[in-house]
């Protein structure tokens, strides 16, 4: 009678772990997320016109709620006096969420090297960062929907004549996270 008794719950485990493992919320503790999308920057410089850009990175869960990371993007917008103005950004970010279900709202922040390149000037390398926020949507137990919000703080660009332009933007983002 004690073999069986230790039989059935030595099955019982080895059908039941496997189970309580995959059953295991996300983000956890020591997990990874990557995530990308498109979205929209909008430049606070006046003479540049919101466009098309896209942003990616990745996360590393230190707690179930604190992570630490890089998310990097770039984005290309008209400008009203001739050629294209660029911006690119590599940021080492920090996030905190906050778990609701199937809705994850969280805050973020970062720091890193923003690569601008606008008319007028030569191309210049700043340090700058960013505060934002957005909601992670669930639609599968390891994967979500990323709304994402970020205003990127970014010194103004001398493109000489005692003229500057403006390289902070605003990004609003859209894309998929995969939790692992």
């Amino acid at each position: 009678m004690q073999i069986r008794s230790r039989i059935f719950a030595i099955v019982a485990a080895a059908l039941l772990l496997p189970a309580l493992a995959a059953a295991q919320r996300m983000p956890r503790e020591g997990g990874f997320a990557v995530f990308g999308g498109l979205g929209i920057s909008n430049p606070t410089d006046e003479d540049f016109d919101a466009d098309v850009g896209f942003s990616g990175g990745f996360e590393y869960f230190v707690t179930r709620n604190f992570s630490l990371g890089a998310l990097g993007g770039a984005w290309k917008s008209d400008f009203d006096f001739g050629d294209d103005a660029k911006e690119a950004y590599v940021d080492f970010i920090a996030a905190y969420n906050w778990e609701g279900g199937r809705l994850h709202p969280y805050v973020q922040g970062g720091v890193g090297a923003y690569f601008v390149d606008f008319p007028f000037g030569d191309s210049d390398t700043e340090l700058g960062g960013f505060v934002g926020g957005g909601l992670d949507i669930f639609f599968a137990r390891s994967a979500a929907l990323d709304l994402a919000f970020r205003y990127h703080i970014v010194p103004d660009i001398d493109i000489g004549f005692d003229d500057e332009l403006d390289a902070k933007f605003f990004e609003a983002h859209a894309g998929v996270k995969f939790y692992f």
